[in-house]
């Protein structure tokens, strides 16, 4: 128990870091909102998987992720955090985060296969940060994806490069987890393309949580 708790305080003290260094990047370099944002996505995102390096219980690590969605809904509200989430954007990400860490953890332990947590947040971690980048840098040599007569957020460039790094995170994870061929190439394209489309179509921020339910849930369903 004791334990535990230690493991939870350290949780709650490198997550806090990760906050501090985005507001430190972002006050001292004055680099923009939308790099540090990313970078603390990223950051944390990546760090999570160190749940499964010490025991975690789902309750623990339910309790982190309510205590920094309320956190960053607060800083939002107040305009505290303004390197992850300015009071003016209308995203909600950086909230949706630390849940949809928690659900995917939540569903790996409840169907004991690490599996389920170690690849949505792989693709949480690099995947949307890439889109990102490749959507901000060629914005002005691609068009915006229209669907349905409704002009999304999302461009075709950045939709591409998510689609090739998803299928290439997840075609690697499942070489390294042993999977056979034809499991590796068929999950590989076909969970990177609904994840692609998930994302396209998530607004405000949405795919923080949309993205890992559906890549676990595909998951879950056809493994």
């Amino acid at each position: 128990m004791i334990d535990q708790i230690l493991y939870t305080v350290l949780a709650i003290i490198g997550f806090g870091g990760i906050l501090l260094l985005s507001e430190y990047l972002y006050n001292r370099f004055n680099i923009d909102q939308q790099y540090t944002r990313k970078i603390a996505h990223s950051l944390a995102a990546f760090a999570s998987l160190l749940f499964l390096l010490k025991i975690f219980s789902p309750l623990i690590v339910l309790i982190i992720a309510l205590f920094f969605s309320f956190l960053l809904f607060i800083g939002k509200k107040k305009d505290y955090f303004r390197s992850i989430d300015s009071i003016h954007e209308k995203t909600f990400g950086s909230i949706f985060l630390p849940i949809s860490i928690f659900v995917v953890y939540y569903l790996a332990s409840r169907f004991k296969n690490d599996l389920f947590f170690i690849l949505p947040v792989l693709i949480l971690a690099i995947c949307d940060p890439l889109a990102w980048l490749a959507g901000t840098y060629f914005k002005g040599r691609t068009k915006r994806i229209v669907l349905l007569n409704r002009l999304l957020r999302k461009t075709f460039f950045g939709s591409v490069v998510f689609f090739i790094s998803a299928f290439i995170v997840i075609l690697v994870t499942l070489v390294v987890f042993g999977y056979s061929f034809f499991t590796i190439i068929f999950l590989s394209l076909f969970v990177s393309g609904v994840d692609t489309f998930v994302e396209m179509i998530s607004p405000y921020g949405t795919d923080n949580l949309l993205v890992p339910l559906v890549t676990a849930g595909l998951l879950i369903l056809l493994l």
